[in-house]
């Protein structure tokens, strides 16, 4: 990955992630959000996309946690357009996803709890960022538990 002269590891992007701006995930169910409480469920943030893994580098596609940079509204339309596209493909069984929102949490709570959240905008989905640890399996499942109640209190129906 190159570093561009001002920071940014892709050149879509808008630049580095800054502590203070906050970061969403968008949801859609049956796969994120459980149906019957409302909740996000733990296939959200699968413990082996947030911990310790191969790092793969490429812009829009790098590795970790996908999520949305939130600074405009045109980012927040960019991820409602990716989250669409994403729950119009049905599950392998079938099964036809809908979108429900999306959550927040801030980029300071991540850094905190032992993430880092680096920009990999592209062409079509610039606020793209993805979060990342090298975290141990155990460390990750509390990583996800408190992750999953801060996103749980941010909930965003569309």
């Amino acid at each position: 990955m190159h570093f561009l002269n001002d920071g940014r590891r892709c050149p879509s992007s808008p630049g580095p992630v800054k502590l203070e701006e906050i970061v969403a995930l968008g949801l859609y169910h049956p796969d994120l959000i459980d149906k019957d409480t409302g909740k996000i469920t733990k296939e959200a943030l699968k413990t082996d996309v947030l911990g310790e893994h191969t790092v793969i580098d490429n812009c829009g596609e790098s590795s970790g946690l996908s999520v949305a940079r939130l600074a405009t509204q045109p980012d927040l339309n960019e991820l409602k357009a990716v989250i669409s596209q994403i729950a119009s493909r049905p599950k392998k069984d079938g099964t036809e996803r809908v979108v429900v929102g999306h959550s927040t949490v801030a980029v300071k709570w991540l850094i905190d709890n032992g993430t880092s959240v680096l920009d990999d905008g592209k062409i079509g989905f610039a606020s793209h960022a993805v979060v990342r640890s090298t975290m141990k399996r155990s460390a990750v499942k509390k990583l996800r538990e408190d992750m999953i109640g801060e996103l749980n209190k941010t909930l965003v129906r569309w």
